[in-house]
């Protein structure tokens, strides 16, 4: 109507104007549906199952069950228990692998995972576990055959991956006897004898170090992710290999005596990064400074030479 003169643009623009405002007011009108404070601190309140599992400060993962299924979410992580299962939405294929496979209902798997205890919202009498805390939604219980973070084994084979996931399934070998590879590294590995231990000292997101006591040439399990693209190993600040073992996990080899094995995420992508962004912002405040100081020195010279110079055109002007 505007184009074709039906309309005057006084009328047209003040139809715009009613129609944003009216569209902005139906939007804007209510930004936030205010809750009661009552119900943000009940959602962080530790539940009575979690306030159970805090009394227990060793380091142990746990799986949660919801009517026989383990949900996708990771609540647990606020209150810093760690968990076998939770929503990721970049997990590892390798993981992935051994959930399609073996399944993460599987005991064996979860002594892999260093599984201590199974939270379920419904009664499981499986000989496997034993009920410690009855609570009035989730019951919590211990497993049976828990084994710790970091163990030795007596020995490994070498077998094709699915061959090692479908071991798991059938869950035929013992995870203390002996670890998996794909490949054979050559290895001499002898079984530990009594006195041999390990023990974690210290345990981060990138790092983790551990107080390792062999008594040969052992082998060393640790229930951790095997990722070659970043983790490195040190025995005594020594860099050693880091062996994938039982499919998705990590193993290193320990010579006789006591040590101190240290890992760390050291991506070769994050050094780089981290160096390139210092030499940027070294050349940046180099550039600045230099900046500064020629400013600096453009603004005193003028005052030094110019004196001369108006001297030199009022006598021109005078003559």
């Amino acid at each position: 109507r505007y184009l074709h003169q039906r309309l005057s643009l006084t009328v047209l623009a003040s139809t715009l104007v009613i129609v944003c405002v009216a569209d902005l007011w139906r939007i804007d009108v209510q930004p936030m549906d205010p809750r009661p404070q009552t119900e943000q601190k009940d959602i962080f309140t530790a539940p009575d199952y979690v306030r159970y599992l805090q009394q227990d400060t060793t380091l142990y993962r746990v799986l949660l069950f919801e009517n026989g299924q383990p949900p996708y979410d990771n609540k647990l992580a606020y209150w810093k228990i760690q968990s076998a299962y939770g929503y990721q939405g970049a997990k590892m294929r390798w993981y992935q692998d051994m959930d399609d496979v073996a399944g993460i209902g599987n005991p064996l798997v979860w002594q892999l995972m260093d599984v201590k205890y199974i939270i379920s919202n419904t009664p499981d009498s499986s000989q496997m576990l034993s009920l410690v805390y009855n609570g009035p939604q989730y019951k919590v219980y211990a497993n049976r055959a828990y084994v710790a973070r970091a163990f030795f084994v007596n020995r490994y084979e070498v077998v094709p991956g699915l061959d090692m996931l479908r071991k798991m399934q059938t869950m035929s070998f013992d995870v203390r006897d002996v670890a998996y590879l794909t490949e054979n590294p050559n290895l001499n590995i002898e079984p530990p004898r009594g006195g041999a231990s390990v023990e974690y000292v210290k345990y981060g997101l990138q790092n983790l170090e551990l107080n390792v006591t062999a008594t040969g040439n052992n082998l060393l399990f640790l229930s951790e992710s095997f990722y070659p693209n970043g983790w490195k190993a040190y025995l005594d600040g020594s860099e050693i290999p880091i062996y994938r073992l039982d499919y998705l996990f990590r193993g290193v080899v320990v010579p006789a005596g006591t040590h101190k094995i240290v890992m760390r995420f050291e991506p070769g992508s994050f050094t780089a990064g981290k160096n390139l962004s210092l030499g940027m912002n070294v050349l940046l405040l180099g550039a600045l400074v230099f900046m500064g100081f020629d400013y600096w020195k453009r603004k005193k010279t003028p005052a030094i030479s110019q004196a001369p110079m108006n001297e030199k055109k009022a006598a021109e002007s005078v003559s």
